[in-house]
């Protein structure tokens, strides 16, 4: 690509040429393959030109020999992306080349108005703000518990990081109430959730035994606090979603990049890192959006997915995990998202050492984190510190991604309890198809429990699958133990006739 870092602008649509961002007419982002972004850049580079198809090929795929077809499909991409407008943008020439028709226009962005620093730090958040809790009776222990629950829930929500407390007289975009009332020999607890106009999102019960106020139950109180965490995430995922594309927020854009991370397809993926990359410029101290946004492009170097791939997004990948931890070393997301890159570039200890670091002292980490920290932990050589972390993933969110459920599969897998971990890993095979871990743990699972189908079926579905890195890289396994479980595995299934 060009030196040029500013945006090329045609037919409505833009093309952001420093973040490989194209957008639509309506501000959008339309996700792109990293050939098709090559090819558009060359056609934005030379409008009303014929390009050759020779000429193109030589562009995408220098001293690689490809078919037209290669061509085709990044054509038939664009023109899919440009839906109604692609007629007047493309032009076909028979049997000579391609032009782009429409006029582009070059357009340095000027340089954005940001807000305050101080303004940044509490845009990351939401704004949360704790009301005194209620007690419309007389009775003396409502009053006392109301002072004490009030300060435990403090406690607890002032431990998320994507939550920020705020004085009572300031507007929020959040407020918790609670009302405590007499109930026969409890006092029954109502804790509710309201946005900053009063729209009641949730309420949940809590009841405490008459003399048994002095001791909460830590595990009740830090269910109330996980609840209403999620679900102040999930309105603002879903007020992300409805807002305008080009006025979203860096906490907007971070959302809404998690969030089609985990999806894990390519077209979610190429979403996810271009909304990350928009939230890291807009808000560059922004730590959670560099965590994810080396998440997101760590997949170009394990599926091929985005701008860049191979060891050049594997190194990106760290560089942007490294800048997270750096930012908020006391992130428990950015610790374990460190962690798992570390593993990638084969710095087993020092990944183990990280995702421990992650997780400790922490009792309201989201389940990503335990996730993470528990697969890094699992192909470290510490299975069953995993499976305690990843079980306690499933407990916090029973609804959480299925690569929660994946990674207590390979753990059970490397804890030598592969009975166990079967059923887990065929579940997930039936919610993640093209994940290549959980189709090679089920190989290992199947064969080592003489379920034959079972691993013969895994096996191929594994060899439908584009296979980017070697196996044994793909496996990320670091006990030397491990890795000849999976080869015997593998061996025995490549052996096995086909009935």
């Amino acid at each position: 690509m060009a030196d040029y870092e500013g945006a090329y602008r045609f037919d409505g649509f833009t093309f952001e040429q420093s973040r490989g961002a194209l957008r639509g007419p309506d501000g959008g982002i339309l996700p792109l393959r990293r050939k098709t972004v090559t090819l558009l850049v060359h056609l934005l580079e030379n409008p009303r030109r014929i390009l050759s198809r020779s000429d193109l090929l030589d562009r995408l795929w220098p001293g690689v020999a490809v078919t037209d077809d290669s061509l085709t499909q990044c054509m038939s991409e664009l023109r899919q992306v440009f839906g109604e407008r692609a007629a007047h943008i493309l032009r076909t020439v028979p049997r000579q080349g391609y032009v782009m028709e429409a006029a582009v226009e070059r357009q340095e962005a000027p340089p954005a108005q940001l807000p305050r620093s101080g303004e940044l730090v509490s845009l990351r958040r939401a704004s949360v703000a704790l009301m005194p809790f209620e007690h419309p009776t007389a009775d003396p222990s409502c009053k006392a518990l109301a002072t004490s629950l009030a300060g435990e829930l403090r406690a607890e929500l002032a431990t998320f990081e994507e939550l920020r407390l705020a004085p009572t007289t300031q507007s929020t975009a959040y407020r918790v109430h609670g009302e405590i009332r007499p109930s026969g020999s409890t006092l029954r607890v109502l804790v509710s959730l309201q946005t900053g106009d009063g729209t009641t999102l949730w309420v949940d019960r809590l009841d405490v035994p008459r003399g048994g106020e002095a001791e909460l139950d830590d595990l009740a109180v830090g269910e109330i606090a996980v609840s209403l965490a999620r679900r102040i995430n999930g309105e603002d995922l879903l007020r992300a979603r409805d807002a305008d594309p080009a006025s979203l927020s860096a906490r907007q854009l971070r959302l809404l990049g998690a969030d089609h991370h985990q999806r894990a397809t390519e077209e979610d993926t190429l979403l996810a890192w271009n909304l990350l990359e928009r939230a890291v410029a807009l808000d560059p101290g922004f730590a959670l959006a560099y965590a994810w946004l080396s998440y997101a492009v760590q997949r170009g170097w394990t599926y091929g997915w985005g701008p860049i791939g191979g060891n050049a997004a594997r190194d990106r990948a760290l560089v942007l995990a490294q800048q997270a931890v750096q930012i908020e070393p006391g992130s428990a997301l950015c610790q374990s998202r460190l962690a798992w890159i570390l593993l990638l570039h084969g710095r087993c200890q020092e990944a183990a050492a990280t995702a421990h670091r992650a997780v400790a002292g922490q009792r309201n980490a989201p389940w990503e984190v335990w996730t993470t920290a528990g697969e890094v932990l699992a192909l470290a050589g510490e299975p069953e510190a995993a499976i305690v972390l990843v079980r306690r993933a499933l407990a916090q969110d029973p609804q959480c991604s299925p690569l929660t459920r994946a990674v207590l599969g390979r753990a059970l897998l490397l804890a030598g309890r592969p009975g166990e971990a079967l059923p887990e890993l065929q579940w997930c095979a039936g919610q993640l198809r093209h994940h290549h871990p959980t189709f090679d743990a089920l190989v290992v699972a199947a064969t080592e429990t003489g379920q034959f189908t079972i691993a013969r079926d895994a096996l191929s579905s594994l060899r439908q699958m584009p296979m980017l890195v070697a196996a044994e890289i793909r496996w990320l396994l670091c006990r030397s133990a491990d890795i000849k479980r999976y080869q015997r595995a593998f061996a025995i299934m490549e052996k096995t006739p086909v009935p």
